[in-house]
């Protein structure tokens, strides 16, 4: 089972580099923040792609954090896949997640990728469904019992 790190001893060795994009969504913004520091699996790296909107001071300070603020032509209208683009040199973590301005993780959700990575499932997805894929296109939904 993964994710509630009652049955098995977590996997700690993965680190991750979490992009999150963001452009004036306030509340939202904070909510999607705090579900990342509040995460149970503490090896990862948040990166702050902002239109400068919002600003450094609107998030917490914590060493994991990086903040970046994008200069685009236009601040109204600026592709996620350019911000995207603009993070890649900055990633030092082993796995890649994104996170929107207004979604939030649950609290056990890298431990449950890293789990499901360490057993050989190499591309996630969560939406309002949690999925793991393995390269040969092995599927598995994992379903409430597993995550909670």
């Amino acid at each position: 089972m993964w994710g509630n790190g009652l049955i098995h001893t977590p996997c700690k060795k993965y680190k991750f580099s979490i992009t999150f994009c963001t452009h004036d969504k306030y509340p939202y913004t904070y909510d999607a923040f705090e579900s990342v520091l509040s995460q149970n699996y503490e090896n990862w790296e948040l990166l702050i792609l902002d239109t400068g909107i919002l600003g450094k001071e609107y998030f917490k300070e914590d060493s994991r954090v990086k903040y970046f603020e994008l200069g685009y032509p236009n601040k109204d209208i600026i592709p996620p896949a350019w911000k995207m683009n603009n993070a890649i040199n900055e990633m030092t973590g082993d796995l890649i997640l994104t996170l929107c301005d207004d979604d939030i993780f649950y609290p056990w959700a890298f431990e449950t990728y890293a789990e499901a990575y360490k057993d050989g499932y190499e591309a996630m997805y969560a939406s309002q469904d949690y999925a793991v894929i393995k390269d040969d296109e092995t599927k598995k939904r994992l379903k409430d019992a597993d995550i909670i």
